[in-house]
């Protein structure tokens, strides 16, 4: 067995495959696994995870509160834990054995050789460096089928453990491949190799116009970087070795879009989709409900989401009315039920059975035993998907299913530790490090036909024809060392190698030029686009060739045409902004009635109108949790209704207004807002609940005062008239007894901009309204706008409500003489539309538009541009 060793090489596949036994690329975790299985010590090793526990419970066993961690380890045990566990394992890694000999020279050193000593008797799962002790051990009277190691590196650069292994193994030489340049020579790219090894700069600048054996690339996004590099890696020829510095994924995906094989550049992530179900399944445990785990876990996608498809239509109430059993809410599952027929209920219960229970205080934590539950029940999920695939190889339900088992296997040793509960902290920690220890395998993603890769320069091993450095930006650098100059001294003494910062920093200086001493024929580099910091080794290459062109991937691209699964698109100017839009015939008016909310956009900006009715071009809508006024105004719009409905449509009792207000409104906040529960809200939340009180008291003293006989919310009213059929739902409908008809919309905000609105006679919505009442009873209602958050009704007209200043003057026109001014305006503009003449009005006053204007119109102001959805498409004008 031939065996290439290097410090870098563990999951790499950066060496082409060849046809002959027993070859063999491995790292540091490979080749010991490999000793293991030979010298009988293989087995299954704990996960790091379960290390860390076994090890915070050493720490809090000799932790007498003077110890050098004792402050933070009462803070957060399990970071604590963590980062001492690594100090320990590279002492260990490095010929450390925990035996103080002598009186150690710091408190931090005696504090971990005192936490050794007590972890003698403790079956304490190794780490790298005992492992490799008892591999070492075990070569004294037993041999492995090795018969040469060739390291990548020099025998210096590995930890002391290694060296030893490697010494006792014998036969190992250094391969010594990036000594010299490989490309030929009177080549850019030999000179290039020959200035790295050297230092030195050519006597003679490259031609690098005429010779492409070295290529820069830029671009200003990593997308068009990405399909530049796709493009150069359908049309290489020979031996490839891609190496990626970051964005990975998205070339990895851009690949895949252009048809060509995945790399496997997908890197380990907490936030990968088989490993979000879990957490957002704990975060439903939480008493107030976590109104944005909801949502997400509603909206996961069909391969780890537990709900039936026809119960996630609920995203889109949580997202508008966020909690769980508002009246939306029971709508949408009593629909549901409705649709699915008899086995609906089951799949009710069993999305119940993922969002109940929820009875875990942030102050208290939350117990283990619960956590198991929710582990279980992720586990039998994803067991069940593993099924589902029916033998296929799948990493969904594996990395699913190995994150909920390690998360078990760590509830576990906590409660052998005599853990039960978990606060906040803690479970986010073990959540994250089950997340990360194990789960997608990025070999499931690497396809046939793809290239040789490194996602680190050190992990080229071999020459390439042509070599690829893909998005060559900074890496991360060694940190200094934790240890002072005294440790590092006592350490020595003891024969522990402590490594020294400035040599890892020369080494890894030294790797950095292997990708470019790699290639033979061709080296292309692709620098990182905007702000991101570019990789040191490009800042020599840029010092020794100054002159050194480089190319942009949008110029480049534009060049090649439709190639690699591109298309070539033709550029086209932005349309400009015109007054009208000309179509050759009318527009064919939409079969469902107008609303009052279509009017406002048919008079203001009829090709608003258009777009939205006649065309049906929808906005994307994002689903996101409702908060803030738009909150507030329907949660208002919510208690007003449910005060109606107690008070049976009559009159309403002032009495008893706050008693049933403090009941109803948490009732209504835990089942349509429950944002306003969650952690850091209580200001928020004591703010809108003052404020609502102030609005309903006002209100029904305003109602009382009318003496108002009936009550009708949220009333439906439809009507006809010369655009066809009407409707539109009024917040507010009410008949004094005397059979007079009052109209109140309610908003919550924007009193000045309503009440400018009214007094200029542009408050179309509530004129619509007015006139569907007229259609229904015959008689003009009063109308008023109700300001929620300032508690202030503004009337049209003096006399209407008591105690209420009109805003509309005695000579002011009446309601009705109001609707007959929009009907001229409706008119006018049903006249331009059947003509095949579409206005995209102006967002401020244009002269040759008022000019325009029929007279006797209804005039009306189009709302600011931010508020339009279409803005991007109804052209673009010199101020854009």
């Amino acid at each position: 067995m031939r065996i290439l060793f290097g410090r870098k090489l563990d999951g790499q596949h950066s060496r082409r495959p060849v046809n002959a036994a027993g070859l063999m690329t491995l790292g540091p975790e490979g080749f010991l696994r490999v000793l293991e299985l030979y010298l009988g010590l293989g087995r299954n090793h704990a996960p790091e995870m379960l290390r860390i526990i076994e090890y915070r419970k050493i720490l809090l066993r000799i932790d007498d509160g003077k110890r050098f961690y004792s402050r933070s380890f009462r803070v957060d045990d399990l970071g604590v834990a963590a980062a001492l566990l690594s100090w320990r394992d590279g002492l260990c890694l490095e010929g450390w054995d925990g035996l103080v000999q002598v009186p150690a020279s710091s408190p931090r050193l005696a504090d971990l050789g005192e936490a050794e000593a007590a972890m003698r008797n403790e079956r304490f799962p190794p780490g790298r460096g005992e492992r490799l002790r008892a591999v070492a051990e075990a070569l004294d009277y037993l041999s492995v089928p090795v018969d040469s190691v060739e390291l990548l590196e020099p025998l210096a650069w590995h930890p002391l453990r290694w060296q030893t292994v490697l010494g006792l193994l014998g036969r190992t030489g250094e391969l010594k491949t990036f000594g010299a340049p490989a490309a030929s020579r009177n080549t850019a790219l030999h000179a290039l190799q020959h200035a790295l090894l050297t230092g030195e700069k050519p006597l003679r600048e490259p031609d690098w116009d005429r010779d492409d054996s070295v290529t820069l690339l830029a671009a200003d996004t990593a997308l068009a970087a990405a399909h530049h590099t796709a493009g150069v890696l359908a049309a290489s020829r020979g031996s490839t070795l891609l190496v990626s510095g970051g964005e990975g994924e998205l070339l990895d995906d851009v690949l895949a879009g252009t048809g060509l094989p995945r790399q496997g550049l997908q890197e380990r992530s907490s936030g990968r989709l088989p490993y979000q179900l879990l957490p957002l399944a704990v975060r439903l445990r939480w008493n107030p409900l976590d109104v944005h785990a909801l949502l997400d876990f509603l909206a996961l996608p069909d391969e780890v989401n537990p709900v039936h498809p026809g119960l996630r239509s609920l995203a889109g109430v949580v997202a508008e009315h966020p909690g769980i059993g508002g009246f939306r809410w029971r709508r949408a599952v009593e629909a549901f039920l409705s649709r699915e027929g008899p086995g609906a209920a089951v799949h009710t219960l069993s999305f119940e059975s993922w969002i109940a229970d929820r009875t875990a205080s942030r102050q208290a934590g939350i117990g283990t035993a619960e956590l198991r539950a929710i582990a279980g029940k992720v586990r039998e999920f994803f067991l069940g998907r593993r099924k589902e695939q029916k033998g296929e190889a799948g990493g969904m339900p594996e990395a699913g299913i190995e994150q909920a088992e390690v998360f078990l296997d760590a509830l576990e040793s906590l409660e052998r530790q005599g853990i039960d509960r978990l606060s906040p902290y803690q479970l986010d920690q073990l959540l994250a490090f089950a997340s990360m220890q194990g789960g997608l395998n990025p070999d499931l993603f690497r396809e046939a036909g793809a290239v040789c890769t490194a996602t680190d320069p050190e992990a080229v091993c071999e020459h390439s024809v042509h070599v690829v450095w893909w998005w060559a930006a900074a890496p991360a650098f060694p940190q200094g060392s934790v240890w002072t100059r005294p440790e590092r001294s006592w350490l020595e003494r003891q024969g522990v190698r402590v490594p020294d910062v400035q040599d890892e920093l020369a080494r890894q200086a030294e790797s950095w030029k292997r990708p470019v001493l790699a290639a033979e024929e061709r080296l292309t580099l692709v620098l990182p686009s905007g702000d991101a910091e570019k990789h040191p080794l490009w800042l020599t290459i840029s010092a020794l060739f100054p002159g050194l062109p480089i190319l942009r991937a949008e110029t480049v691209l534009g060049d090649t045409g439709a190639s690699a699964g591109r298309v070539q698109v033709q550029h086209r100017a932005l349309v400009r902004y015109k007054p009208f839009w000309e179509l050759p015939r009318g527009i064919a008016l939409p079969s469902h009635p107008f609303s009052p909310t279509s009017l406002e956009r048919f008079l203001s900006n009829p090709v608003e109108w258009v777009l939205a009715y006649a065309a049906r071009l929808a906005p994307t809508k994002m689903l996101e949790v409702s908060d803030g006024p738009k909150l507030y105004g329907l949660l208002a719009h919510r208690i007003v209704q449910e005060l109606t409905h107690a008070a049976g449509g009559t009159g309403i009792d002032a009495g008893s207004l706050d008693i049933w207000y403090d009941r109803e409104f948490s009732r209504l906040v835990a089942e349509e807002g429950a944002t306003l529960l969650m952690p850091g809200k209580a200001a928020e939340l004591e703010g809108v609940r003052s404020s609502m009180r102030g609005a309903v008291r006002e209100l029904v003293a305003v109602l009382n005062r009318k003496g108002v006989g009936r009550i009708e919310s949220e009333c439906r009213l439809s009507g006809v008239f010369d655009g066809g059929e009407l409707t539109g739902c009024a917040d507010l409908l009410l008949t004094d007894r005397i059979g007079r008809r009052f109209l109140i919309d309610m908003k919550w905000g924007g009193e000045e901009r309503y009440r400018r609105s009214m007094a200029q006679g542009t408050h179309l919505q509530l004129i619509v309204y007015a006139a569907l009442v007229r259609q229904r009873t015959g008689l003009w209602p009063a109308t008023a706008y109700y300001i929620l958050s300032r508690a202030q009704l503004l009337a049209e007209r003096s006399g209407d409500f008591e105690g209420c200043r009109g805003v509309r003057g005695g000579s002011d026109e009446t309601v009705e003489a109001l609707w007959e001014r929009f009907l001229v305006t409706f008119r006018w503009r049903m006249g331009q539309l059947g003509s095949g003449r579409i206005e995209v009005a102006p967002e401020t006053q244009d002269p040759y538009r008022d000019a325009a204007w029929p007279s006797g119109g209804l005039r009306t102001l189009r709302p600011g541009r931010n508020r339009d959805p279409y803005r991007t498409l109804e052209g673009w004008g010199e101020e854009q």
